[in-house]
């Protein structure tokens, strides 16, 4: 008999190596600090908002106080996920955390039946991903995990600052007692209706064109971390059924295909006052990502028939959808 070999002995256990091995692979998807994979105007615009003194400083102090707070309500007003309660929703946080190189984040389950996801961060320490009962009965096990996937590249690509801002900016109650001042100490009604006018229109323009191109990386996120292209493009459906329980009959192709109708038709610009891009939309952007290098790069372990196209060429291809 030839004698065995020691089966452990090809095995790496010096754990400072294995850290530091984790990490090259995790900063050769970073440029810049940003994920390779985010959509460029996306970051473009990011820039453009960084160039204002201290509006990210004076945000992140907000979250800073407020994070925490919400931390307690989510515990005292929802149910917290975990190895022990929902396992199966903590252990998608836990792949879609390894996969993109981050923490895993807290996550929340509110009663709410409006299928819906949305997510808090201060940091590496507090992050917080909050999915609705209605997300819940909506989506299958695959989808979910996309959505946290997605919620994840939130946190990912630091947009939770800018994220807040939106919400400040588009908070009815905010606006009301902003229009309650100004009126008293400000100008004339008649004026300060058009500076309104010309506030709303400006923020709605720059911050909901970058609201919309960071759901396109976001939907980027959710891919990379479920390899699933179809379950991907199923989802922007599905928002759009709540409570459906299957999608039989769905032709992803043909959803996506609508979009060449809506880019055709005058009432595109009715996308100016969106927060998120349309369905069809959304499908066909994360459609063309399963096509780019950088996605492939990110998990090379899946199958591809055809060629790989440059991430910059897709870039240009959905940039021009956007209003």
């Amino acid at each position: 008999m030839t004698k065995q070999g020691n089966p452990t002995a090809a095995i790496q256990l010096n754990y400072e190596r294995f850290v530091q091995s984790r990490e090259a692979r995790i900063n050769q998807h970073m440029v810049g600090g940003i994920p390779d994979y985010a959509f460029s105007l996306d970051y473009t615009i990011r820039q453009q908002l960084n160039q204002i003194p201290f509006l990210r400083k004076v945000v992140e102090g907000l979250l800073s106080l407020r994070v925490p707070l919400l931390k307690i309500q989510y515990e005292e007003s929802g149910i917290v996920v975990g190895p022990d309660q929902f396992p199966q929703i903590y252990d998608m946080s836990v792949k879609c955390a390894k996969i993109l190189g981050m923490p895993v984040p807290n996550i929340y389950i509110e009663s709410n039946r409006s299928p819906n996801a949305f997510t808090f961060a201060t940091g590496h320490s507090d992050q917080i991903i909050v999915v609705t009962s209605g997300l819940l009965e909506s989506l299958n096990e695959k989808e979910l995990q996309y959505v946290i996937g997605h919620e994840c590249g939130h946190i990912h690509n630091r947009h939770v600052v800018y994220n807040t801002l939106w919400e400040i900016l588009t908070n009815q109650v905010a606006r009301s007692f902003f229009v309650r001042l100004l009126l008293k100490f400000g100008p004339s009604r008649f004026v300060f209706e058009l500076l309104q006018l010309a506030f709303t229109t400006t923020t709605s323009y720059l911050f909901g064109r970058w609201h919309r191109c960071a759901e396109i990386t976001c939907d980027r996120a959710g891919l990379i971390c479920i390899g699933d292209v179809v379950s991907a493009m199923n989802v922007p459906a599905r928002l759009r059924l709540p409570g459906a329980t299957d999608l039989d009959g769905f032709n992803p192709d043909a959803y996506k295909n609508q979009m060449q109708n809506w880019n055709r038709s005058f009432f595109r610009l009715g996308e100016l006052l969106m927060s998120h891009p349309p369905g069809p939309q959304r499908a066909f952007a994360i459609e063309r990502f399963s096509f780019t290098d950088v996605y492939r790069s990110w998990r090379p372990e899946l199958e591809f028939s055809e060629p790989a196209i440059p991430l910059t060429q897709i870039d240009e291809e959905i940039s021009s959808l956007f209003t």
